[in-house]
């Protein structure tokens, strides 16, 4: 059967030499029913209901059955534009990925080695109590900060862990927020703080993973100086003002972030061989012992949470 619209392969090779030339009389029933076939053709994409077309070829007839058009059946171009950018978006986020990974330095697992690092933190303390005057005071305290120097080891790569050991020394302050006496809230009448003195021997695990990000997981065994400053309402004056040694622990966990692995930072050397750690840490000690001004002796634990962020550079 000859083509619906045989002008589309005019010149070909391909089509006979009689659908060449459209205005021979052999032709003539399809210049008349070029109309029809375009009407077709458009059809296909936006009918709604069932049709038919006929034309005709050298005396013979041909009848074409089509129901609802494409664009009717959901392709409408709107989707077809978004679903070709879908794939456009797509496409890029492969290849960018593919390239990301292409650059990302590749980590060489820990030599090992001495290294000196800082260590800081936000702290979150829970409330401390002593005796005085004949009642018990509870205290409430802000957000406090501890900061610490630290001197380590690292016994680098042994299979899937890297042990790491440190000295660190520290110091710590929240202020007091409210003193509860005798369970009445003190409020803004309320003064004084909480230090501490840290000192740790510490032990930690890398996990090195290959990449910038290694995971630890550690903590330290020491000795805590805890001194309760100054500690009153304004309506009693100083009722504290003492401190204590005791044993103190505190449990880390985190991650290391190697810093010469960040793009911007590779071509300075800087940050050689520095590691940005982020972690938490939670730190208790009990028992501490304290006399109030009155002479009333009572004890207290310590215990905090704490966000931890830090740098170490490895010699």
């Amino acid at each position: 059967m000859a083509h619906p619209n045989p002008g589309i392969f005019a010149g070909s090779d391909q089509q006979p030499a009689r659908a060449r030339n459209l205005s021979s009389p052999a032709n003539a029933s399809w210049r008349h029913s070029l109309p029809d076939c375009n009407a077709w053709l458009i059809s296909m994409f936006i009918s709604t209901t069932k049709r038919k077309t006929t034309w005709t070829d050298m005396g013979q007839s041909t009848t074409l059955t089509y129901r609802r058009g494409l664009i009717h059946k959901g392709f409408r171009m709107k989707n077809l534009l978004k679903f070709a950018g879908l794939l456009t978006l797509l496409a890029s986020s492969a290849s960018a990925a593919d390239i990301a990974v292409q650059n990302e330095p590749v980590v060489a697992a820990d030599p090992g080695g001495f290294y000196l690092g800082t260590l800081n933190s936000l702290t979150f303390l829970d409330d401390t109590g002593f005796s005085a005057l004949g009642a018990d005071v509870s205290t409430d305290y802000d957000l406090g900060y501890y900061s610490a120097l630290r001197a380590g080891y690292s016994f680098g790569s042994y299979g899937f862990v890297s042990p790491r050991l440190e000295l660190e020394v520290g110091y710590g302050r929240a202020d007091v927020d409210e003193h509860t006496v005798a369970g009445v809230g003190a409020g803004g009448d309320s003064f004084g703080s909480a230090s501490t003195i840290q000192g740790y021997v510490n032990g930690y695990i890398d996990v090195p993973t290959g990449t910038a990000f290694t995971p630890y997981l550690g903590g330290g065994i020491g000795a805590m100086n805890l001194k309760l400053r100054r500690q009153g309402t304004s309506g009693t004056g100083v009722v504290m003002n003492d401190d204590d040694t005791k044993f103190a622990y505190h449990l880390d966990a985190g991650v290391g972030i190697e810093l010469s692995t960040i793009s911007f930072l590779r071509d300075t050397n800087l940050f050689a061989n520095t590691t940005f750690d982020i972690g938490y840490r939670y730190t208790a000690a009990d028992n501490f012992d304290f006399t109030a001004t009155d002479g009333t002796t009572s004890s207290t634990d310590f215990s905090s949470h704490a966000i931890t962020v830090g740098f170490r550079r490895q010699f």
